[in-house]
């Protein structure tokens, strides 16, 4: 365990070369720091998690050769339409920065090689599900 900041702590189990990692704050994390919007209907691109009562989704990286980093996000906002501007699709906004009981920020990510093992992708969803806030 590292601390983070200096307020809070951040936690790093592999397997190999595959890694699902914690950052724990003690207070809210930047919420710019990672977050967007979906520049498509994200209906069919994500598992979707609850961590008690926080929803939490994981984009399906096994099926996309590009990734080897994905971050746990949380959707902000939502559109069953796309809102079109000069910048294109926008279909609502997401964080990648969880926001716990308001006390803490917690960031979720998984760290792959190039050959994705959709076992130990699994694996980490089950480490993911099992998680839960103490109050």
């Amino acid at each position: 365990m590292t601390y983070y900041d200096g307020r809070g702590r951040s936690i790093s189990l592999n397997k190999g070369d595959y890694y699902f990692k914690i950052v724990i704050a003690d207070g809210p994390i930047d919420s710019e720091s990672c977050g967007g919007i979906f520049d498509k209907n994200p209906s069919d691109e994500y598992w979707k998690y609850s961590i008690d009562d926080v929803e939490v989704w994981r984009l399906k990286a096994e099926q996309v050769d590009a990734f080897y980093f994905i971050n746990v996000i949380s959707p902000l906002e939502l559109y069953t339409e796309p809102i079109v501007n000069e910048y294109g699709e926008n279909w609502g906004d997401f964080t990648c920065n969880l926001f716990i009981n308001n006390n803490y920020g917690v960031k979720i990510s998984y760290i792959f090689p190039d050959n994705k093992s959709p076992e130990i992708f699994s694996e980490m969803d089950d480490i993911l599900r099992s998680l839960t806030w103490k109050k």
